[in-house]
């Protein structure tokens, strides 16, 4: 790139059309510019020309001291010393930029981690790297580094006791919480080994807790350790406030014969008053993240593709979903971090999946699962209580 004494020389000139002030057959001047590609995230070099007059309008890199067209502002980097303008060259020969904050960091800075600078007790956290990651310190201080990508999936492990040798029936739970001002690390440290950490972007500023697969039996037997995550998230973040959140839940497709599906999902959808009651979401939440309004032709439509063919049929925001061909995911709770609300949605699930399993379409009504609660109410304390207070239809005492 030429530096100002370039643009003093009528030599270096041709005649041209000015790529700035579009003036034809003017002196103009080779100047390298770089375009902003939105796409791919990244610059695009390109030759141009330039007039005299647009002279002003070209940056003079801090390092090399050439001139550079920028057709934006973010050739003006962030670093720990203010902002300084370089161009591309420079940049990619000076620093390196951090994976969450997007600062940049002079190469050989001690402020950056990487894989290779993983403190040993760190090594379990190395999947969330590749070898191109870079991390600030402020970021690295903060945990954002213990947080995978949405797409990330791990080796699942199956959780199940020795009651449930014969048991297709897992759960896996997603729950999405909102941050407080506490630094990410101080929970996420924290976080028990049957629950890994993921981005999801329809949260402002938190992450999404996803557990391995387990059966009922095992969440039953394994309730304290679920109980002081919830504690340790009431503390450090929000969920039960927040219009965002929301918690998933999903069952072992394999579990669901055809008919035995479009049974458990009819309830959902039929119930919409019970359903929106048990979800605990403001209904136009509810519409918007797990959409139970749809006409009853339309919706009986949609019960019947999924249910024989175990595959999603429309837009994944709704009620009931299948998710990759594996889980029936349900989608309706608000999102919570206090145990008597998680519980309660686990127990519905579990309690209408048996309620609709023997019994049929004829026989579904809102007065026989609560008639069915109210029989086993000792194996769904929390959702029997919670049934209690339903306005709308109350047939247990």
């Amino acid at each position: 790139m030429p530096t100002i004494t370039f643009y003093e020389d009528i030599n270096n000139s041709h005649k041209g059309q000015c790529v700035i002030c579009r003036t034809k057959d003017v002196d103009t001047w080779p100047v390298i510019a770089y375009y902003k590609n939105e796409l791919q995230d990244s610059y695009i070099i390109k030759r141009q020309v330039i007039c005299k007059e647009c002279l002003p309008q070209l940056r003079e890199c801090e390092q090399c001291h050439e001139l550079f067209l920028c057709n934006d502002s973010l050739m003006d980097i962030f670093v720990d010393d203010g902002i300084l303008n370089i161009c591309r060259e420079c940049y990619n020969d000076l620093f390196i930029q951090c994976r969450y904050c997007h600062r940049a960091i002079r190469v050989g800075s001690e402020a950056v981690y990487s894989l290779q600078s993983l403190r040993p007790h760190e090594q379990y956290q190395q999947d969330c790297f590749d070898e191109n990651t870079s991390i600030c310190q402020q970021c690295y201080d903060d945990g954002k580094w213990l947080i995978h990508e949405y797409s990330y999936v791990p080796n699942l492990t199956f959780y199940k006791t020795n009651n449930d040798k014969k048991n297709l029936l897992y759960y896996g739970i997603e729950l999405e919480v909102e941050r407080n001002k506490q630094k990410l690390i101080n929970i996420l440290t924290k976080i028990p080994e049957f629950i890994y950490v993921k981005n999801d972007s329809s949260i402002n500023d938190g992450f999404e807790l996803v557990s391995h697969p387990a059966t009922f039996n095992w969440l039953m037997d394994n309730k304290q350790q679920w109980n002081n995550l919830l504690t340790l998230l009431l503390k450090n973040c929000a969920a039960d406030e927040t219009t965002s959140c929301g918690m998933h839940i999903h069952m072992s497709l394999a579990a669901f014969l055809p008919l035995h599906l479009s049974k458990f999902m009819e309830f959902i959808y039929l119930n919409s008053d019970f359903t929106h009651f048990i979800s605990q979401r403001a209904k136009r939440n509810l519409q918007r993240w797990a959409s139970i309004n749809s006409s009853k032709k339309e919706c009986k439509k949609q019960i019947y593709y999924k249910a024989k063919y175990k595959q999603e049929c429309v837009d994944r925001h709704t009620a009931v979903t299948i998710a990759r061909g594996v889980t029936v995911e349900v989608r309706i709770f608000k999102g919570t971090i206090i145990p008597i609300i998680f519980w309660k949605n686990i127990e519905f699930c579990d309690a209408l999946f048996y309620y609709t399993k023997d019994i049929g379409h004829k026989d579904l009504s809102i007065f026989g699962f609560q008639q069915y609660i109210g029989k086993y109410h000792k194996r769904y304390p929390n959702l029997y209580e919670f049934i209690k207070h339903d306005k709308v239809n109350i047939y247990i005492g």
